[in-house]
Parts: structure tokens; C-alpha cells; sequence
């Protein structure tokens, strides 16, 4: 309710008024991505194989745009017998996937490179800025009650965020290089990361203007609920054999969870 054309001006004789602002969405990200590579070689010579793997989901809600959940009186006059409350609530659910696999096999028989490499990474991120904001502004005249006795006349202003952020990123690599006369070798990498970014504004306000209950309370509140959790997964396997001659095998892993607000 603004004065947005001309002053606004809201009255109700018998009951109350009330201004509601609610988000209940659900915004879900998944992303995948396997890799598999084979090199198998009988004579002799090199054989290679190599299998890598990349996956990204990214969520971002409001960020640079404004976004925001509000109700509010914004220089207008209000009037009523009974209660006024302005609520504004944000019940957003923000789910972000990622997983990624890679398998590398590389086997030979005679004398030579067997090899074999195998990568997989994978990132999920989910960023939320939103303003959730319940006022009276800016020169506003709101008043509860009227003079009757027989309804509550309070006037309840409320901002709560119950946001819920889930960003999971699981990345997985095996790499296997067998020979049963040469050289052998295997390589594996795996990493994960999951971010959640959560920079809400949760206002709850009463600025330059002139608010009465009657007989009643005034009641500003602004809570921030949110519920923020990550989750990052990386394991990597690698095998090198020879029967004969050297074998060489390498492995690595990481995963990052970060969770900011």
C-alpha cells in the first residue's frame, strides 16, 4: 500500500486489515556427468585411456536483481476497528545436485605403455539476496481501534526468513593400469565442492510516521530461521599392475563445503 498517484487512504469500520507477503517456492538444480574410456591392447605398444568428467549446477535467487517478499504502508493513512498486522515471510527451498564419475581402464599384454587416466570434478553454488521487509513509511498514519472497546487492537508488523538451503556435490574417479609383461600405470582425480550463500535483509520497521493502538501493543519483529547445509563428497581409486615390470599408480581427492550468510 504507497501513496504511489496520490495518498491512500484505508478504513475499516467493523474488522481488521491485514497485508500479507509469502514465498513458498522451490527451486531445484541437478546437474550429471559420466566419463568412461576402455584402451585395451593384446601386442606390443602403448595403450592410453582417458575418461574426465566436469558437472556445475548453480542456483541464484535475487542476486543483483532486487528481489524481495514485502508488505507495507508507504505514506497513506490507514484506519481500523481491529487489529492491523503486516507479515511478510519467505518459506523458499533452494536444492542444488551435482555429481560426476570417471572410469579410466588401460590393459596390455606385451611390453610397452599400458596407461590409464581418470578425472572427475564436479561444483554446486546456491546463492540467495532478498530483502524481506514489513513497514510503515514515510509519513504514514496508521490507527487501531477507532475508539470501539470490543476488538483487539494491536498493531503487529513481522519479517521472518525460513529460507532452506541444500547444495550437495559428490565427485568420483576410478583409474586401473594392468600389463602382463610391460609397464603399468594408472592416474585418478576427483574433487567437490558445494557452496551456500545467504545474504537476506530481514526488516521489520516503523520510520517517520504516526502509529496508535488505542488499547492495544505495537509489535515489530524481524527473525532470521534460515536453514544452510552443504555437502562435498570426492573419493578416488587407482590401481596400477605389472607382472612383470614396473607398476605406477596415483590417487587424489578433495571436497570443499562452505557455507556463508
Amino acid at each position: 500500500l504507497n501513496a504511489s498517484g496520490g495518498l491512500k487512504h484505508v478504513k475499516s469500520s467493523a474488522g481488521g486489515i491485514s497485508l500479507s507477503a509469502t514465498d513458498n517456492g522451490d527451486v531445484v538444480g541437478v546437474a550429471g556427468t559420466v566419463a568412461v574410456a576402455v584402451g585395451v591392447g593384446t601386442g606390443t605398444g602403448a595403450t592410453v585411456a582417458i575418461a574426465a568428467g566436469v558437472s556445475v549446477v548453480l542456483n541464484d535467487i535475487g542476486a543483483d536483481s532486487g528481489s524481495s517478499i514485502r508488505s507495507y504502508i508507504d505514506g497513506s493513512t490507514v484506519e481500523s476497528a481491529g487489529p492491523i498486522s503486516l507479515s511478510s515471510v519467505s518459506n523458499v527451498h533452494v536444492i542444488g545436485v551435482g555429481v560426476a564419475g570417471s572410469v579410466s581402464v588401460a590393459a596390455g599384454t606385451g611390453p610397452g605403455l599400458s596407461g590409464a587416466f581418470a578425472g572427475a570434478g564436479v561444483g554446486g553454488r546456491n546463492t540467495m539476496e532478498i530483502e524481506i521487509e514489513s513497514s510503515i513509511k514515510n509519513f504514514s498514519t496508521v490507527t487501531a481501534n477507532n475508539g470501539t472497546t470490543m476488538l483487539n487492537d494491536s498493531i503487529t508488523l513481522t519479517a521472518q526468513d525460513n529460507s532452506e538451503f541444500d547444495a550437495d556435490a559428490v565427485g568420483a574417479s576410478v583409474a586401473v593400469g594392468a600389463s602382463l609383461a610391460g609397464n603399468a600405470g594408472a592416474i585418478a582425480v576427483g574433487f567437490a565442492v558445494a557452496l551456500n550463500k545467504a545474504d537476506n535483509n530481514v526488516i521489520a520497521q516503523i520510520h517517520q510516521s504516526f502509529v496508535t493502538a488505542d488499547s492495544g501493543s505495537v509489535t515489530l519483529t524481524a527473525s532470521e530461521d534460515a536453514d544452510i547445509a552443504a555437502v562435498a563428497v570426492a573419493a578416488t581409486i587407482s590401481v596400477g599392475a605389472s607382472a612383470a615390470m614396473s607398476g605406477l599408480a596415483i590417487s587424489g581427492g578433495g571436497a570443499i563445503a562452505l557455507n556463508s550468510s
